[in-house]
């Protein structure tokens, strides 16, 4: 089965995920769940744009200045024909100005100001509703809430904000071979693609469970299993998920629950399969290191980011446009992603394969920068052709 097939019958079993209305302070890197809406004009009333002076334009350039206005004064002055305001960015605008003339456009002299200018109607004033009008949408649905956005809906009066609840996401461990701590005896290895997949997690827009280790015993395995799903909205089982004497993950999980898919056509990461069991998705993840990495972020993070509501945009990695430095050959019919390392070589970004690390070797993923998306049908990538890449940091 191809990823995006995948991906879309994935879509068709989506979770149930709560909205909660939280305070604004905690809004930083969260989903919006609903359109928020200005409540009013915005500004509420005519302010200066610049540090100037008021007036109600005549024919003459010159004016009597007659009073100041502050940012935060509420004035109740009102413009004479022939006088002017000294205003300061950020305050009202006086009843009867029509322009604001900038402090460098005039001459001073005694309590009069002589333009250098005329300005036109409506110079240097921010108007009724100019940045934002009332009922506009200033937050869509869906929208990941960042710095921006927090001070925006400050400015508007909203003090807290609708928002998608995290989804518990459990991760369970299986393997005769997995250790937590040195000493590690021959033949085993200390686990690592929990901690991997917590953080990916918690980038996920969710919040992770760690459910431990268990060895490759049907009976501890269903066990947990069945502990994991009472407690998350997504259960992933590390290992234990491919064609081995003790992979016995995927015939637990079919024994239990409908099978949504097993396998993908991808590399690395082939052995994914994904289960639903009563209200839980589970997902059977590769226990290769490289594998788990990539298969939680082109499948399981873009389904939670679509059970969440998030915007299709929001969901893509950040991207660079770089040259490849070697040609690259694909198999057809499967999804290849190539671990690369990007380059700086004058005013080019150039893309190099890490080829000399297989999918169990995690430190090619410290070593690389990007992951370069191979499709199904492709099968040549030219040196020098302009390619895109998926970054892993930002």
């Amino acid at each position: 089965m191809r990823i995006n097939e995948g991906l879309s019958i994935l879509e068709q079993y989506p979770l149930h995920v709560p909205d909660e209305f939280i305070p604004i302070s905690n809004a930083y890197r969260r989903i919006c769940s609903k359109n928020i809406i200005c409540p009013a004009d915005f500004p509420q009333w005519p302010i200066s744009a610049m540090d100037g002076y008021a007036i109600k334009i005549t024919d003459s350039n010159t004016y009597n200045v007659t009073g100041m206005v502050n940012a935060g004064d509420n004035p109740s002055l009102e413009l004479k024909q022939g006088d002017a305001i000294r205003i300061n960015t950020g305050g009202v605008v006086p009843n009867g100005a029509n322009a604001v003339i900038k402090v460098e456009d005039v001459h001073i002299e005694d309590n009069k100001i002589i333009l250098q200018k005329i300005p036109k109607e409506g110079e240097n004033i921010i108007q009724v509703g100019e940045n934002v009008k009332k009922g506009t949408v200033v937050i869509q649905k869906g929208q990941i809430i960042d710095a921006p956005e927090i001070s925006t809906l400050k400015s508007l009066g909203y003090f807290s904000v609708p928002v998608k609840s995290f989804p518990t996401v459990a991760v369970l461990n299986t393997g005769d071979e997995l250790v937590d701590t040195p000493p590690v005896p021959r033949g085993k290895v200390i686990e690592s693609n929990s901690i991997m997949l917590i953080n990916q997690i918690k980038n996920s827009f969710s919040r992770p469970l760690h459910l431990g280790n268990v060895q490759d015993n049907k009976d501890e395995i269903l066990k947990k299993i069945k502990e994991g799903i009472h407690i998350s909205d997504v259960l992933l089982i590390v290992g234990g998920t491919s064609m081995g004497t003790k992979d016995f993950v995927p015939s637990i999980l079919d024994s239990m629950g409908k099978r949504i898919f097993k396998g993908l056509d991808i590399s690395p990461g082939k052995p994914i399969g994904c289960w639903k069991i009563g209200d839980t998705m589970v997902f059977s993840m590769p226990g290769y290191p490289v594998a788990c990495y990539l298969t939680f972020r082109y499948i399981v993070r873009k389904y939670l980011l679509h059970c969440l509501g998030t915007r299709k945009f929001d969901i893509q990695f950040p991207q660079v446009q770089a040259i490849l430095d070697e040609d690259i050959s694909s198999k057809k019919g499967k999804m290849q992603f190539i671990r690369v390392k990007i380059l700086e070589t004058g005013d080019m970004l150039v893309a190099r394969t890490i080829s000399k690390y297989g999918s169990s070797n995690l430190m090619s993923l410290t070593i690389a920068d990007g992951i370069l998306v191979v499709p199904e049908d492709t099968t040549f990538l030219p040196k020098g052709k302009k390619v895109t890449v998926d970054l892993i940091r930002v």
